[in-house]
Order: structure tokens, then sequence, then C-alpha cells
């Protein structure tokens, strides 16, 4: 999830550059221009969620690059102010 305040298409082409520049992508030389689609999958109350689509030439490779880019990708939100949202809950005590 992402902050509903950030630019969602600067955050859109972070994780594209991401997963396209790391070795274990492979690219099934689509005849789109659109190598990585990121779609949003949700407008929620504390955060938007976006999913990428990836491809590599095996199981054991996936699980690798997308371990691998989660961390590039906090680290790259982290380097850009982008923030990822975490439940929160205010809690008011009442005084008698």
């Amino acid at each position: 999830n992402l902050s509903n305040h950030i630019p969602m298409l600067t955050t859109i082409e972070i994780i594209k550059e991401i997963v396209e520049n790391h070795p274990l992508f492979y690219d099934l030389e689509s005849e789109s221009d659109d190598k990585v689609p990121v779609h949003c999958m949700n407008l929620g109350d504390s955060g938007i969620t976006l999913r990428a689509k990836v491809t590599t030439r095996s199981s054991g490779d996936s699980f690798q690059l997308c371990s691998d880019c989660r961390i590039l990708v906090k680290e790259a939100f982290d380097a850009n102010g982008i923030e990822i949202p975490y439940p929160q809950m205010d809690v008011h005590q009442k005084k008698d």
C-alpha cells in the first residue's frame, strides 16, 4: 500500500525501472512498450495498492526477483520520500 498523498505515476515508473533493470527479469519481447505492467488494484482508506506483473525464466528466479525488487522498491521509495503507510489507531482517554 502507498500513501494517498504521493504522485502515483512517479511511483509506477520507479517500480517499472527497478524490475526492468533486474538481471533475473525476462522480457517476453511483447509488442507492447509496457514490459512491466503495473496495475492499480485498490484505492483504500489508508493507501493505494499497486501490483506489477513480472516474468522470469523459472519459478526460483521469480521468488528471488520479487524479493530483491521489494527491497529495492522500499529503498527507492525512502530515497524519494514516498511513504508506505501502516495501520494506525488514535486512542483518546477521557479524564474523570
